[in-house]
């Protein structure tokens, strides 16, 4: 669907796959799209950090309590975010960057320190640096924690869901 504007919400996107099929997505999100940011620009990959659209992307594990309660919060408001399902569309390391920055933490603060990759690749290791810290969230999506949610030019981690109200405004 190049070029395509989706009729759920209607903004216009350059590119998008359009998914209806998840069972993460019956309860309260049937009528969500999961949208797939596989092989686009890099100027789609890290929605809206620069360009200060208020286009709201939440990056989204159905299987994660605080996501799906973020999910609902945000549905609540009326917002029907675009939908990355970050496991299988990680975010590159510029969009990590750019959410790390925005949200003022280092590498390891938006590291889930509880997952096995943590303890496998040694991440608490001292000597690891932050490219190496970066590049482990992108191989191993799972260490990210999450939801994280991009409103425009702002950035909120949903832990608690709550947090997220603060740059919907």
């Amino acid at each position: 669907m190049d070029g395509a504007e989706l009729d759920d919400p209607p903004i216009k996107y350059k590119s998008a796959r359009r998914d209806w099929s998840g069972d993460g997505y019956q309860q309260g999100c049937a009528a969500r799209a999961r949208i797939s940011i596989e092989g686009l620009g890099p100027d789609i990959a890290g929605p809206s950090l620069s360009e200060g659209a208020a286009m709201t992307t939440i990056y989204h594990n159905p299987r994660c309590s605080k996501s799906r309660a973020t999910m609902k919060l945000l549905e609540e408001k009326g917002i029907a975010p675009i939908v990355i399902e970050y496991l299988q569309t990680p975010p590159d390391a510029k969009t990590l960057d750019g959410f790390m920055t925005k949200l003022g933490m280092e590498p390891r603060d938006l590291m889930r320190k509880g997952e096995a990759p943590y303890k496998e690749l040694n991440l608490k290791d001292e000597n690891k640096s932050r490219d190496e810290l970066i590049q482990a969230m992108i191989d191993n999506p799972i260490l990210i924690e999450r939801p994280i949610v991009v409103n425009g030019n702002r950035v909120a981690l949903g832990r608690p869901p709550e947090n997220v109200l603060e740059i919907l405004g």
